[in-house]
């Protein structure tokens, strides 16, 4: 990283890093399936008399379908950061940045192994070539400092994202040795499919009350709003998707073969809008606070296929801290989160998909600190 002074208000922060990320992972696959290693000749015989697995009971050959698999990958990226910080009159900052990320695909999805649910004609397998989502970040924030330890401050933020990670559905051929014919077979699995963006604005207030009352000169009042636009662009087939067990192959190149177009569709699990609101006490020997979480309805969960989307309901959870120093090293403290109980409603487009009560929690203890 390098730092220029451009001019006494102008300051410009340049540099860059790389990471480079080698991955081993060793799975196992079960392939039900696949009898014809039990018959006569092959390498777990079970029909003839003098082979070794000759007598072994189902259960006993089943666990020699389980098979080791081991999957490698490595890949590297510069990482660029730029930072610009420019005070044009006091009490006046504005701050620009550009920086770039990497988000590595779950440990688990790249696992190697296939689940398969012969009845469905179903295979789950994970995807050891997924590559990490990448993302450009470009960021202006606006602040003026107040009296009294304030700040006003007004961010605009924009993220691109590619080789965003989709679950997708395609078609395979599997031989089945009982009927002695190939079957369509329905594969899911994950891929980089797609593309992604959020920009947005968040505006900021934090301020000690002492303008208001000598008394106040303690209490801190601090609000903050967000908005933002997450969306994805999934490339999907635009045919009928297949629900019922063992569909014929005309009804799999049907779909398989109908056309592909981009589908905007939102961002799972990134909040659209939201604000919070708390009221904060520091005293000598007391302290406390009372905050207020608000946040919109967003998309929970994804189904590509169908694109109905679970949507989290909108909900407002309040908390409370309060703090009591009994001496410079020790301290008792009483903490209830989410103490107006708030449920975890969750909506398939207008239909309640679930409700829970994700219930309030509430801790006291004691606190030293040496």
């Amino acid at each position: 990283m390098a730092t220029i002074k451009v001019r006494p208000e102008l300051t410009v922060l340049a540099g860059a890093r790389y990471e480079y990320t080698k991955l081993t992972a060793r799975g196992i696959q079960y392939d039900g399936q696949n009898t014809a290693m039990f018959s006569a000749g092959a390498p777990f015989d079970s029909v003839t008399p003098t082979s070794p697995y000759y007598g072994w009971s189902d259960i006993d050959l089943a666990n020699l379908l389980f098979t080791t698999r081991i999957g490698t990958k490595s890949y590297g990226k510069l990482f660029p950061n730029l930072q610009i910080r420019y005070e044009p009159i006091k009490n006046l900052v504005i701050r620009a940045a550009y920086t770039e990320n990497m988000g590595r695909p779950d440990f688990r999805t790249v696992m190697p192994g296939d689940t398969i649910y012969e009845h469905f004609n179903l295979i789950r397998r994970n995807n050891t070539e997924l590559q990490p989502q990448q993302g450009r970040d470009i960021n202006v924030k606006v602040e003026y400092y107040l009296p009294r330890s304030g700040v006003v401050s007004l961010t605009a933020f924009k993220q691109d994202i590619d080789n965003y990670i989709y679950p997708v559905v395609t078609s395979v051929r599997r031989f089945n040795p009982d009927t002695q014919l190939e079957e369509p077979w329905t594969l899911e699995t994950s891929e980089n499919a797609g593309k992604g963006s959020n920009e947005g604005i968040e505006f900021e207030y934090r301020q000690k009350l002492g303008f208001i009352a000598d008394f106040l000169r303690d209490v801190e009042f601090r609000a903050v709003y967000s908005s933002a636009d997450p969306k994805a662009e999934y490339l999907r087939r635009t045919g009928t998707p297949i629900y019922e067990d063992n569909p014929t192959q005309e009804q799999f190149d049907a779909y398989m073969n109908s056309p592909q177009a981009w589908t905007t569709i939102p961002l799972a699990n990134v909040i659209k809008k939201s604000a919070n609101v708390r009221l904060a006490y520091n005293g000598r020997k007391f302290s406390g606070s009372i905050a207020a979480f608000w946040r919109d309805d967003f998309a929970r969960n994804l189904n590509l296929a169908t694109l109905d989307h679970t949507y989290q309901k909108s909900d407002l959870r309040m908390d409370l801290s309060l703090t009591y120093k009994l001496s410079s090293r020790w301290s008792t403290y009483f903490d209830w989160r989410n103490f107006t109980d708030e449920a975890d409603d969750r909506r398939i487009f207008d239909r309640t998909g679930g409700f829970y009560t994700s219930g309030m929690v509430m801790n006291l203890g004691i606190r030293a600190n040496f």
